[in-house]
């Protein structure tokens, strides 16, 4: 039994695909030729070519959005040993103000009047003698006897002897006489009168404020350990198969095909 493929309709008509389009960075000769190839000998939905061709434009404006999401998803710039990627942003914002008042009065009278008087009469007078005298004399006299022990005797025996003599005598005297008089006089009076009024008035006001902005931003990456590298890297692999023009050709085949073996 004779089947209608989708190869055997695009012979027949070739411009089946000239109303598919994709997004940018998909190349459609490349697409097509992968729908070609992975339909295969099966039949085809539809065998009208004209609505063939209204079916695969509407088809590819249907799945516009889920080909951008995988020709962003592939593109995406990351590290493929890292599961940990966090970005903080804080912006902290502080507003201090205040006013300040003070007002101060002082009023007040005063009178002082002071007087003193001194006299002050002192007389100091004396003398002061001294006087002494000394004399001294002496003698003196003496004998020095040296002793020695011979080696084979246990006691001293006389070896020399030494006299001394000698006769000093010294005098003197000594006189001071000192004598004193002195008088101190002092008289006077002091008198202090003072008076007035005083008056003070102080008055102070004023505001303060300060505003204050501190903004954070900080970035924390790496692996946290949950999944190991080897398995992270595994996963990489299995991402790096991923083929998109395999991917279109599989929903095409869903979409258009009778997936039936003969």
């Amino acid at each position: 039994m004779a089947n209608l493929t989708l190869i055997g309709l695009y012979n027949y008509d070739q411009t089946l695909f000239d109303g598919l389009t994709f997004p940018e960075n998909i190349d459609k000769t490349d697409a097509v030729n992968e729908i070609l190839m992975k339909s295969g000998e099966f039949e085809i939905l539809y065998a009208d070519p004209e609505f063939m061709k209204l079916a695969i434009s509407h088809w590819g404006r249907k799945h516009q959005r889920t080909f951008e999401k995988w020709i962003t998803a592939l593109n995406i710039e990351y590290d493929p040993l890292y599961n940990y990627d966090r970005t903080e942003e804080f912006t902290d914002t502080e507003k201090i103000s205040g006013t300040d008042s003070r007002s101060e009065n002082n009023t007040g009278n005063y009178s002082d009047r002071t007087t003193g008087s001194n006299n002050n009469n002192v007389t100091d007078s004396g003398s002061e003698s001294i006087s002494s005298s000394a004399t001294e004399s002496g003698f003196t006299s003496g004998d020095t006897e040296n002793k020695v022990s011979a080696y084979d005797s246990s006691s001293y025996q006389p070896k020399d002897m030494q006299e001394q003599s000698s006769n000093s005598s010294r005098n003197g005297s000594t006189s001071e006489e000192r004598e004193r008089n002195l008088t101190t006089y002092s008289t006077g009076s002091d008198t202090r009168t003072s008076s007035g009024n005083n008056t003070e008035v102080n008055s102070e006001s004023g505001s303060h404020g300060e505003d204050r902005t501190l903004k954070h931003t900080a970035r924390f990456f790496g692996n946290i350990g949950v999944t190991t590298s080897q398995q992270m890297l595994q996963s990489e692999l299995e991402i790096a198969r991923f083929n998109i023009y395999e991917q279109i050709a599989d929903l095409f085949v869903d979409e258009f095909c009778i997936q039936v073996y003969a």
